[in-house]
This record gives C-alpha cells, structure tokens and sequence, in this order.
C-alpha cells in the first residue's frame, strides 16, 4: 500500500486505508497516534491508538501474523513486532508521558 508523506495527508485518507487492509490500517492508526502523543495532542493520540487496536483485533496468534509489514510510515517507526500488546505497552508508556504527573 502507498502510504502518503505527511501525516495531514495519512489522517486525511485514514478511513480510505480502513476498508483496504487492516494490517496496515492499523500501522497507519499506530503512526498517527505515536505522532499525536509526541506532538503533546494525546486526545488524538488516543483516538488513533483506540482504532489501531480494534483493526488489530485478535489476529496476531502467531508470529508470522505479528510482523510489520512497514517499517516507517510519514517518519513514524513502526515496531517490527506488531501486535495488541505492544500497542498497549505503548499507549501505556505514552499516557504515562503526557499525565501532569509526569511534567
């Protein structure tokens, strides 16, 4: 799949790469809220984190399922191994960042 250069771009055709394929639908979801979360916008961080996890479902039982298929997408890195759990590991870490706690 083509992956646009921006990341207005990539929230602009989000949905479109929904219907496509959910593997990398869920890859986009993941760049946009890492990109939303380092930018200090966790509602959208939150937001996109949200539907990666819901596209990612429970398909990742093997690890053949749990490979990225893209390693960047709009600058973002996109973890090699790629599944519910690092995902929320992630969010977790992220939210823990952005709490007033941690400033």
């Amino acid at each position: 799949m083509y992956f646009p250069r921006t990341i207005e771009e990539l929230e602009k055709k989000f949905e479109g790469f929904c219907r496509l394929n959910s593997k990398e639908a869920a890859e986009a979801a993941f760049a946009l809220g890492a990109h939303y979360f380092k930018t200090r916008h966790p509602a959208k961080g939150r937001f996109y984190l949200a539907k990666c996890l819901q596209l990612l479902g429970t398909e990742t039982e093997t690890l053949e399922e749990c490979q990225a298929i893209n390693q960047r997408i709009c600058g973002i890195e996109i973890p090699e191994l790629f599944h519910e759990g690092v995902v929320a590991f992630r969010l977790q870490q992220w939210e823990e960042k952005a709490s007033p706690a941690a400033a």
